[in-house]
């Protein structure tokens, strides 16, 4: 016969008291390195536009809007570890195409390939259209949050030399952009 334990408060043997309100736990330390929220958020509704600038961007719609993201509030000195998963297409014209991709935190990138690129197509001597999955990991270890502002990480790119660049994720031929965002206890 199963037992059922009623408290609204647990005082470890230390002294230190955790608080039980209505599901939620408050007055509890993790240790360093414990995950403590994962935030996913998925866009399938529509492709970016056709990239074919060779610095860096954030990837955007064809209204200029900037929804390839993810959403965290962090709190004061823990880290978040980003992840994106999406599908690249890219159109070659030479023998030396590809993409770059970064990540910006709010309007800064905090991560890109600085030599090169992230995906690359050499050695073709016509056009080629190429279907490839991508994914980003990154940890950020000064987000600067503060537990009540959200930040945001945005999905950057960038073509190299001829080709033109998108990001599909539209419909059910293309599989979904998948951010996941993990907050580490710093």
């Amino acid at each position: 016969m199963p037992s059922i334990i009623q408290a609204d408060q647990l005082k470890s043997a230390d002294g230190n008291t955790t608080y039980l309100n209505s599901g939620t736990l408050s007055n509890l330390t993790f240790p360093s390195g414990h995950v403590i929220q994962t935030i996913q958020r998925k866009k399938s509704d529509e492709g970016s536009s056709v990239i074919t600038n060779t610095s860096y961007q954030k990837v955007v719609d064809s209204g200029g809007n900037a929804e390839w993201y993810g959403a965290i509030t962090p709190g004061s000195g823990n880290k978040v570890l980003i992840n994106f998963n999406f599908v690249t297409f890219i159109v070659q014209t030479d023998s030396a195409d590809g993409a770059g991709f970064c990540i910006y935190r709010e309007d800064t990138i905090i991560h890109q390939h600085v030599n090169g690129h992230s995906q690359y197509h050499g050695s073709v001597a016509s056009d080629h259209n190429f279907y490839t999955i991508i994914h980003l990991q990154f940890l950020d270890e000064t987000p600067g949050g503060d537990g009540s502002t959200e930040i945001k990480y945005y999905l950057g790119n960038r073509a190299l030399s001829n080709s033109t660049v998108r990001i599909n994720s539209l419909g059910s031929q293309h599989q979904p952009f998948i951010s996941i965002l993990q907050e580490i206890k710093g």
